[in-house]
């Protein structure tokens, strides 16, 4: 019983990881075609924009071996996610909800923030509801992923 909750308490580590590395690689591929898409030139002359384009695609072949390499991240991370999912179904399950309520609880800092920057939560209604949402992100870090409870009831 020790060992099946300490291989699982791993795996899902393990699988949290890899949620992370997928959410963040995504995240910094968004970012960075975003910024090569909406980047200006304001160029005048028809030389000016030739060399421009010519050092562009020379950017954008840097920029398409590292969207390249983060796809086989991301698809390195998937397929060890689709692993543990046969090896252990709750294990996926148990860490996708933890996210979601990591980033409700972000959510809900962040508009604590907002509300008092507008002046509607004073200093002191502010400080009360950070601590308590800052307990709950400590809790919800101390959480370990295990396997998933027996149902007694069938």
């Amino acid at each position: 019983d020790l060992a099946a909750r300490t291989v699982h308490g791993a795996v899902g580590e393990a699988a949290f990881r890899a949620t992370c590395l997928i959410s963040g690689h995504m995240y910094a591929r968004e970012v960075l075609v975003n910024y090569i898409l909406n980047e200006s030139h304001g160029y005048e002359d028809a030389v000016k924009v030739m060399k421009a384009a010519s050092k562009r695609i020379k950017e954008l072949r840097y920029v398409l071996m590292v969207l390249e390499e983060s796809q086989h991240q991301i698809d390195a991370a998937k397929n060890y996610l689709r692993s543990i999912k046969e090896f252990s179904p709750g294990v996926v399950a148990a860490v996708e909800t933890k996210k979601i309520i990591s980033m409700v609880l972000e959510e809900q800092r962040s508009f604590a923030k907002q509300l008092h920057n507008q002046g509607v939560l004073g200093d002191h209604h502010h400080h009360e509801l950070v601590l308590f949402l800052r307990e709950d992100q400590k809790k919800l870090k101390r959480m370990k992923i295990g396997p998933a409870p027996v149902d007694i009831r069938s």
